[in-house]
């Protein structure tokens, strides 16, 4: 009979967690066709039986492993060699409200030296030992661009993250309001943006096959000058580049977006305005506290460079805090 590398008893942190992310997790030096070919041949087993990556853990399920060992866990800054940048909005137990400062990555990724949204939170919150690769860590629960600065929620619990995921994929009561300067004068004060979004392509080549998902976008103008206009936007979904993608569909790109935006708009807002960042700002988030219920409605103030750019465009600056 075979003998398992190691074995792991699930504790309540991933309690309700799907076991092929907690092996993507555990297993990071491994590529994905790995642990999905782990699981196929037996080399992952739970409570003793052939195991299913989409299985949901219970606290107590016994995982063996079979000719594989758990990453080493990668060092991370010491708590003092990193420099706190974002202010804090809401703290309790159970969550971490944030307002992040654009130009901050919330992860790791290509071409990223500098300390993280995670690094930074790590610091604040001290803690010092290296990364566990089964302990979960306070992680973000929603998507925010490294580009956008504005309202971000940090789970501290595994129950606090899974609450809020399936909560916020249910709609709800969860409301995320955005401020953004776009190219243009929009056609209508107010309206929605529908149009699904395209998902990369699944193959290569002419056969590709490309996916969209659903995406909604609801805006409200808050002041125009004829070449540019200030927007409210509300957004029920949380797609990847959503607002950007949906304002570049109709042709009202945000200012200072380098990936979907204008580039004659961009240098405009930057050589005459003194623009230097994206133009959009996580203004507002409204939510249902995931474990006492309690309302909350958390508020990021514009930066004050964004106000001065709206000051030396002649938009009202004030109309930015009446969303």
């Amino acid at each position: 009979m075979r003998q398992p590398t190691f074995e792991l008893t699930v504790s309540a942190d991933y309690a309700g967690a799907r076991l092929d992310r907690l092996l993507r997790r555990l297993l990071a030096d491994q590529s994905l066709a790995s642990i999905f070919k782990l699981l196929r041949t037996g080399g992952v087993r739970l409570n003793g039986a052939k195991a299913r990556g989409n299985k949901i853990l219970a606290q107590g399920d016994r995982l063996l492993f079979f000719g594989v060992r758990p990453s080493d866990a990668p060092a991370a800054p010491p708590p003092a060699a990193v420099h706190v940048t974002f202010s804090v909005l809401f703290e309790d137990a159970h969550l971490l409200v944030l307002d992040k400062p654009a130009g901050l990555a919330v992860h790791p990724g290509t071409g990223i030296v500098t300390p993280t949204l995670i690094d930074e939170v790590r610091s604040y919150l001290g803690l010092t030992a290296p990364r566990e690769p089964l302990a979960f860590e306070p992680a973000p629960a929603h998507r925010l661009d490294r580009d956008t600065s504005g309202v971000l929620v940090v789970a501290k619990t595994r129950r606090v993250m899974v609450a809020l995921a399936a909560s916020w994929a249910q709609g709800g009561s969860v409301r995320k309001g955005y401020l953004a300067l776009v190219r243009g004068e929009m056609e209508e004060p107010r309206g929605t943006l529908a149009a699904p979004l395209p998902l990369k392509a699944e193959r290569r080549g002419a056969a590709a096959e490309v996916r969209s998902e659903r995406a909604v976008s609801h805006y409200r103008v808050l002041g125009s000058v004829g070449w540019a206009s200030l927007l409210a936007v509300e957004i029920e979904t949380g797609r990847n580049h959503q607002i950007r993608r949906h304002l570049q569909g109709v042709g009202h790109e945000v200012a200072g977006d380098r990936r979907h935006g204008d580039v004659a708009f961009n240098r405009l807002l930057h050589d005459r305005y003194g623009l230097t960042r994206l133009f959009l700002h996580a203004e507002r988030l409204t939510l249902a506290h995931p474990v006492t219920g309690a309302h909350l409605e958390l508020r990021a103030p514009l930066p004050e460079g964004l106000y001065a750019v709206l000051r030396r465009a002649g938009l009202s600056a004030t109309a930015a805090g009446s969303t």
